[in-house]
């Protein structure tokens, strides 16, 4: 990472939205969390795989400069995994077999970004989309957890602080005991 690249972006660029683009939670058949709650390793995963500019005229006076949006699409993740089979402990990437899985809650979150000057180069925002995209999600993704999560009612999950050193380069944190 350079660090030139990435104080070019943040000062170019400023926060403007960061909304749910979308998610899913899914529960496998064999598993009632109310009745059998159990013992489950937690794993969580944040992948930044896009991000895109955006140009918005304002149609009542076109002659004015359009504003120049950066949409950073950030795919995120949280399984529950059984931890009665020591060969299906969570924590190494995606090596949890399928019956392992006991839940999983999949969103997409996109963070918007201002454009304030003309000349900000592509490998500058590919930095700053890797490096702070999904610190500015991080706080609305632990707010889903946390909802999604007593509305299933699954184990409650306080999802850690945002530590980008923590995110491998397949995306995983570490895992913990729910």
């Amino acid at each position: 990472m350079s660090n030139a690249l990435l104080q070019e972006a943040i000062r170019c660029l400023a926060i403007q939205d960061v909304y749910l683009r979308g998610y899913n939670l899914t529960i496998a058949p064999d598993y009632d969390p109310k009745l059998n709650p159990g013992t489950l390793g937690v794993q969580l995963r944040a992948h930044v795989p896009s991000g895109h500019i955006v140009s918005l005229r304002n149609n009542e006076a076109p002659e004015e400069a359009s504003t120049r949006l950066l949409r950073i699409y950030v795919d995120t993740g949280l399984r529950f995994v059984s931890t009665t089979n020591v060969n299906q402990l969570p924590g190494d990437g995606d090596t949890a077999t399928p019956d392992a899985v006991k839940a999983e809650l999949a969103a997409q979150f996109v963070a918007e970004y201002l454009i304030t000057c003309q000349n900000l180069s592509e490998e500058a925002r590919n930095v700053f989309a890797e490096h702070n995209a999904a610190f500015h999600v991080w706080p609305y993704w632990r707010e889903l957890i946390e909802s999604v999560c007593a509305r299933a009612r699954l184990p409650l999950v306080v999802l850690p602080m945002f530590a980008q050193n923590a995110l491998n380069k397949a995306g995983q944190t570490d895992s913990q005991k729910a």
